[in-house]
Protein backbone atom coordinates (compact mmCIF):
# COMPACT_ATOMS: atom_id res chain seq x y z
CA UNK A 1 0.00 0.00 0.00
CA UNK A 2 1.61 3.27 -0.92
CA UNK A 3 0.75 6.92 -1.46
CA UNK A 4 0.22 7.51 -4.81
CA UNK A 5 0.80 11.53 -5.33
CA UNK A 6 2.27 14.14 -3.60
CA UNK A 7 4.60 15.26 -1.02
CA UNK A 8 4.42 11.82 0.55
CA UNK A 9 4.39 10.49 -2.99
CA UNK A 10 5.33 6.50 -3.62
CA UNK A 11 5.95 6.50 0.60
CA UNK A 12 5.04 2.85 1.97
CA UNK A 13 2.14 2.39 4.52
CA UNK A 14 1.63 -0.16 6.87
CA UNK A 15 -2.00 -1.86 6.54
CA UNK A 16 -3.63 -4.27 9.46
CA UNK A 17 -3.47 -8.42 8.17
CA UNK A 18 -6.39 -10.13 8.37
CA UNK A 19 -10.14 -9.17 7.06
CA UNK A 20 -10.92 -6.42 9.21
CA UNK A 21 -9.59 -3.77 6.54
CA UNK A 22 -9.63 -3.14 3.15
CA UNK A 23 -7.36 -0.58 2.11
CA UNK A 24 -8.73 1.21 -0.89
CA UNK A 25 -6.85 0.06 -4.08
CA UNK A 26 -4.11 2.86 -5.86
CA UNK A 27 -6.34 2.78 -8.95
CA UNK A 28 -9.95 3.28 -6.99
CA UNK A 29 -7.55 6.44 -5.13
CA UNK A 30 -6.11 7.86 -8.35
CA UNK A 31 -9.38 8.34 -9.89
CA UNK A 32 -11.18 10.19 -6.80
CA UNK A 33 -8.59 12.37 -6.94
CA UNK A 34 -8.27 12.46 -10.68
CA UNK A 35 -12.13 13.95 -10.06
CA UNK A 36 -11.65 15.74 -6.86
CA UNK A 37 -8.10 17.28 -8.58
CA UNK A 38 -4.94 16.26 -8.08
CA UNK A 39 -3.91 18.90 -5.35
CA UNK A 40 -5.26 20.96 -2.48
CA UNK A 41 -4.83 24.23 -1.12
CA UNK A 42 -5.50 22.99 2.38
CA UNK A 43 -9.19 22.33 3.92
CA UNK A 44 -9.81 19.59 6.99
CA UNK A 45 -10.85 15.81 5.80
CA UNK A 46 -12.74 13.65 7.57
CA UNK A 47 -11.55 9.65 6.72
CA UNK A 48 -14.74 8.35 8.31
CA UNK A 49 -14.40 4.30 9.29
CA UNK A 50 -10.38 4.89 8.14
CA UNK A 51 -9.20 1.41 8.61
CA UNK A 52 -5.43 1.93 7.82
CA UNK A 53 -5.72 5.62 7.04
CA UNK A 54 -4.67 5.30 3.47
CA UNK A 55 -7.38 7.81 2.27
CA UNK A 56 -6.64 10.81 4.54
CA UNK A 57 -3.07 10.39 4.07
CA UNK A 58 -3.34 10.79 0.31
CA UNK A 59 -5.46 13.84 1.16
CA UNK A 60 -2.25 15.17 3.51
CA UNK A 61 0.31 14.17 0.96
CA UNK A 62 -1.99 16.42 -1.78
CA UNK A 63 -2.03 19.94 0.24
CA UNK A 64 -5.15 19.31 3.26
CA UNK A 65 -4.30 21.01 6.21
CA UNK A 66 -6.07 18.55 8.48
CA UNK A 67 -6.95 14.88 8.85
CA UNK A 68 -9.62 13.57 11.35
CA UNK A 69 -9.51 9.86 11.30
CA UNK A 70 -12.45 7.97 12.98
CA UNK A 71 -12.81 4.14 13.49
CA UNK A 72 -13.72 1.88 16.12
CA UNK A 73 -11.07 -0.79 15.59
CA UNK A 74 -8.03 -1.13 17.92
CA UNK A 75 -5.75 -1.89 14.15
CA UNK A 76 -7.08 0.72 12.60
CA UNK A 77 -5.59 3.01 15.44
CA UNK A 78 -2.53 1.46 15.52
CA UNK A 79 -1.96 1.83 11.25
CA UNK A 80 -2.98 5.30 11.45
CA UNK A 81 -0.49 6.31 14.22
CA UNK A 82 2.00 4.11 12.91
CA UNK A 83 1.75 5.57 9.42
CA UNK A 84 1.86 9.59 10.62
CA UNK A 85 5.27 8.30 12.51
CA UNK A 86 6.08 7.24 8.99
CA UNK A 87 5.05 10.37 7.63
CA UNK A 88 6.11 12.36 10.18
CA UNK A 89 2.67 14.13 10.29
CA UNK A 90 1.75 13.95 13.86
CA UNK A 91 0.46 17.10 14.14
CA UNK A 92 -1.38 17.06 10.72
CA UNK A 93 -3.80 14.70 12.52
CA UNK A 94 -6.12 13.04 14.91
CA UNK A 95 -7.08 9.87 15.43
CA UNK A 96 -10.49 9.14 17.37
CA UNK A 97 -10.99 5.57 18.02
CA UNK A 98 -15.12 5.78 18.64
CA UNK A 99 -18.35 4.64 17.16
CA UNK A 100 -19.18 6.74 13.88
CA UNK A 101 -22.34 8.41 14.97
CA UNK A 102 -20.72 9.50 18.70
CA UNK A 103 -17.71 11.08 16.62
CA UNK A 104 -20.08 12.52 14.00
CA UNK A 105 -21.95 14.33 16.49
CA UNK A 106 -18.47 15.58 18.38
CA UNK A 107 -17.38 17.82 15.49
CA UNK A 108 -19.07 21.41 14.83
CA UNK A 109 -21.04 22.41 11.59
CA UNK A 110 -19.42 23.09 8.29
CA UNK A 111 -16.08 21.39 9.72
CA UNK A 112 -14.86 18.91 6.45
CA UNK A 113 -13.95 20.21 3.13
CA UNK A 114 -14.31 16.44 2.13
CA UNK A 115 -15.61 13.71 4.05
CA UNK A 116 -14.31 9.88 2.93
CA UNK A 117 -16.02 6.62 3.76
CA UNK A 118 -15.76 3.59 3.39
CA UNK A 119 -17.56 1.22 5.64
CA UNK A 120 -17.96 -2.19 6.16
CA UNK A 121 -19.91 -2.66 3.14
CA UNK A 122 -22.57 -5.70 4.55
CA UNK A 123 -24.22 -2.54 6.59
CA UNK A 124 -26.13 -0.21 4.82
CA UNK A 125 -27.10 1.25 7.84
CA UNK A 126 -24.03 2.98 8.36
CA UNK A 127 -24.34 4.50 5.18
CA UNK A 128 -27.75 6.23 5.32
CA UNK A 129 -27.22 7.10 9.43
CA UNK A 130 -23.80 8.45 8.16
CA UNK A 131 -25.73 10.74 5.50
CA UNK A 132 -28.36 12.11 7.53
CA UNK A 133 -25.69 12.90 11.10
CA UNK A 134 -23.44 14.90 8.44
CA UNK A 135 -26.45 16.59 6.77
CA UNK A 136 -28.44 17.44 9.79
CA UNK A 137 -25.41 19.01 11.12
CA UNK A 138 -24.38 20.43 8.41
CA UNK A 139 -20.70 18.73 8.72
CA UNK A 140 -19.88 19.26 4.81
CA UNK A 141 -18.51 23.29 4.53
CA UNK A 142 -19.99 25.15 0.82
CA UNK A 143 -19.33 23.32 -1.89
CA UNK A 144 -17.60 20.26 0.06
CA UNK A 145 -17.57 16.63 -1.17
CA UNK A 146 -18.87 13.84 0.24
CA UNK A 147 -17.05 9.98 -1.30
CA UNK A 148 -18.53 7.33 -0.84
CA UNK A 149 -16.76 3.58 -1.40
CA UNK A 150 -19.55 0.59 -1.46
CA UNK A 151 -20.08 -2.73 -2.83
CA UNK A 152 -20.92 -2.65 -6.72
CA UNK A 153 -24.57 -4.51 -6.12
CA UNK A 154 -25.40 -2.34 -3.01
CA UNK A 155 -27.83 0.87 -3.90
CA UNK A 156 -26.82 3.81 -1.53
CA UNK A 157 -30.52 5.64 -0.25
CA UNK A 158 -29.54 8.56 1.14
CA UNK A 159 -33.17 10.12 1.16
CA UNK A 160 -32.34 13.36 -1.00
CA UNK A 161 -29.83 14.75 1.58
CA UNK A 162 -26.97 14.85 -1.08
CA UNK A 163 -26.37 15.41 -5.09
CA UNK A 164 -24.60 12.70 -6.73
CA UNK A 165 -22.27 14.35 -8.81
CA UNK A 166 -20.61 11.21 -10.30
CA UNK A 167 -20.17 7.27 -9.56
CA UNK A 168 -18.00 5.26 -11.45
CA UNK A 169 -17.61 1.06 -10.74
CA UNK A 170 -14.30 -0.98 -10.39
CA UNK A 171 -15.24 -4.44 -10.39
CA UNK A 172 -16.94 -4.68 -6.86
CA UNK A 173 -16.15 -1.30 -5.89
CA UNK A 174 -18.17 1.64 -6.42
CA UNK A 175 -16.89 5.29 -6.29
CA UNK A 176 -19.69 8.02 -5.33
CA UNK A 177 -18.81 11.82 -5.18
CA UNK A 178 -21.90 13.62 -3.63
CA UNK A 179 -22.14 17.45 -2.69
CA UNK A 180 -24.50 18.98 -0.34
CA UNK A 181 -28.07 19.64 -1.42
Amino acid sequence: MRIIAGEFSSRKLFAPKGLQTRPSLDRVRESVFNTLGQYFNGGDVLDLFCGSGINGFEFLSRGADFIYFVDRARDSKEAVLRNSEILKAHDKIKFIKSDYKKALNSFASNSFQYIYMDPPFANEDYYLKSFKIISERKLLKSNGKLIIEHDSDMKIFREGLFSEMQSKKYGKVTISIWEDK
